[in-house]
């Protein structure tokens, strides 16, 4: 049989252990309501999150080069993908007319056109992008005046630099194509396909004292376009950047 005193000796030794389980227990309840009370302030952000920061940014970019205000979009447009855009909205990014006969006329400013026809008079004209008529009979004209594709020979009418999206990203593909060859007095459309504002600015940085001195479209609005005249530029190959993204870099080659 225990004495008193050993059971005591006993008592004192279980003491210590008893008050590091409960200690154990207190911090770890602890950090379960911190990380709850975390995770509801600021863990969830939701499928909206990213268009919030799109716009807020979008938002300080016209601030700070004092643009007027975006335009707001519906709930049903923000769904949209920035490149389809205009297609949902009515535009003329992408025109296919498939018909079996008769007159057809196709008159486009740019994006992708492709006419195909059974018979009778055919006509396409086009201001860019890639354009293809493809019809059976009759009589059939194509005028297309047109850039869209990189290098090559050079185009007497209106060419196209598209900003791809994605382009702010550095690194990712830009301008395309990256160098277009045009003859001098053309004008160049410049599409800005992206979900931010970006430029088509002479030069080869902000720090370039020459920066746009030959041609500047200032910024363009995400999924819209802005026309380069070359009228006063004298042949001879150019660099252009973005003023917004620097890293993005072009070139036109006047001949």
């Amino acid at each position: 049989m225990s004495s008193p005193a050993s059971h005591d000796e006993e008592s004192k030794g279980y003491t210590p252990h008893m008050r590091g389980v409960a200690l154990g227990i207190l911090v770890m309840g602890i950090s379960l309501a911190a990380v709850i009370v975390l995770w509801v302030t600021i863990g969830y952000q939701g499928p909206d999150f990213s268009t919030q920061v799109m716009e807020r940014q979008q938002v300080g970019l016209h601030e700070q080069y004092g643009l007027p205000p975006p335009p707001e979009l519906s709930p049903e447009m923000l769904e949209v993908p920035p490149s389809l855009r205009s297609v949902a909205q009515g535009g003329g990014v992408a025109q296919t007319g498939e018909t079996g006969g008769g007159n057809q006329t196709t008159a486009a400013g740019g994006g992708n056109q492709t006419t195909a026809a059974g018979g009778g008079n055919q006509t396409t004209a086009a201001g860019g992008g890639n354009q293809t008529t493809a019809a059976g009979g009759g009589n059939q004209t194509g005028e297309t005046a047109a850039g869209g594709a990189g290098g090559g020979g050079a185009t007497a009418g209106g060419s196209t630099i598209n900003i791809l999206e994605g382009s702010s990203i550095q690194g990712s593909p830009d301008y395309d194509p990256e160098e277009l060859t045009v003859s001098a007095g053309a004008e160049v459309t410049v599409v800005n396909q992206d979900t931010v504002l970006h430029s088509a600015t002479s030069g080869t940085g902000p720090q370039d004292p020459e920066s746009a001195q030959q041609f500047d479209t200032s910024l363009i609005n995400a999924g819209e376009s802005a026309t380069l005249s070359l009228a006063q530029v004298t042949p001879g190959q150019y660099d252009y950047y973005c003023m917004v993204h620097p890293y993005m870099t072009g070139k036109i080659v006047v001949q």
